[in-house]
């Protein structure tokens, strides 16, 4: 699964949690669009992104976001 990020402003780290599990599974200092690969199949997940800058931090938190329900790729 591929992911974009269109948050505004000067972002000096991004900080991905794909699966919900409060540990950041990539964190990155430079624009990019992360893929994560999902494993376990029937279940929903909750995808959060915190983005730091200058203004301070900011995270936006997408709840049952993707839906996982055959074999994954």
């Amino acid at each position: 699964m591929a992911f974009t990020d269109l948050s505004t402003g000067e972002i000096t780290k991004w900080e991905w949690d794909f699966n919900e599990d409060g540990i950041i599974e990539n964190t990155y200092y430079v624009p990019t669009n992360p893929t994560y690969s999902y494993l376990k199949i029937n279940r929903t997940y909750t995808v959060s992104l915190t983005v730091t800058g200058p203004g301070g931090v900011d995270t936006m938190t997408k709840e049952n976001y993707i839906s996982v329900t055959g074999c994954p790729t």
